[in-house]
């Protein structure tokens, strides 16, 4: 027998927004110490337009439609030496 409880289901959604969130953050730590400008952190798939656009600090956050599972963190390399 299987059942539904759609409060197990929001939580399990909500702890994969939180999951994707903090792992693309971490990504932009090290640029962000070696003092890059240019950091961003998308949350969601590629296409379509944005559902949500922030800053928090220096990171620029882009959130698109189902962030659950997809993101992706860039920034300038063009500041970043080998030596940084």
């Amino acid at each position: 027998m299987v059942t539904f409880d759609l409060t197990m289901l929001l939580m399990y959604l909500l702890a994969g927004l939180l999951a994707v969130t903090a792992h693309e953050c971490a990504h932009v730590l090290l640029p962000l110490r070696a003092g890059a400008s240019g950091v961003r952190v998308q949350l969601g798939v590629d296409g379509g337009r944005s559902v949500a656009r922030f800053r928090v600090g220096r990171i620029a956050v882009d959130v698109r439609p189902y962030p659950f599972w997809i993101g992706r963190a860039h920034w300038d390399h063009a500041n970043m030496t080998p030596t940084t």
